[in-house]
């Protein structure tokens, strides 16, 4: 069924190809497994870091560069949704680490 000229939930020509919340959330949820893996690859280089060296920022970079990403895609119309789905997967994941590695550099 084609839409109408007329139909007001037809909108935008353009807003049909616009990548949506759910490529968002799986580009999301890919960039989530490299940054795990990044991460991992940080633990074992730079044993040496410590909670009051900032070495849990270190150990989030990974997770915030792609935060900031999403944010800045966000400032694009074409990208908002696709930058909404990445920053609720990025962030949520952010969350849920940032403790972990916490309680990991502490003992």
């Amino acid at each position: 069924m084609t839409s109408r000229a007329g139909d007001p939930l037809a909108g935008p020509p353009d807003a049909r190809r616009r990548p949506g919340v759910g490529l968002g959330l799986l580009a999301g949820a890919g960039l989530l497994v490299f940054d795990l893996v990044v991460l991992f690859v940080l633990l074992t280089l730079a044993s040496g870091i410590t909670v009051g060296s900032g070495g849990v920022l270190v150990l989030m970079l990974p997770f915030l560069v792609v935060l900031a990403g999403s944010v800045l895609l966000m400032l694009s119309w074409y990208w908002r949704w696709f930058a909404l789905g990445l920053a609720i997967v990025t962030a949520a994941s952010a969350i849920a680490i940032g403790p972990f590695l916490g309680l990991l550099l502490r003992g």
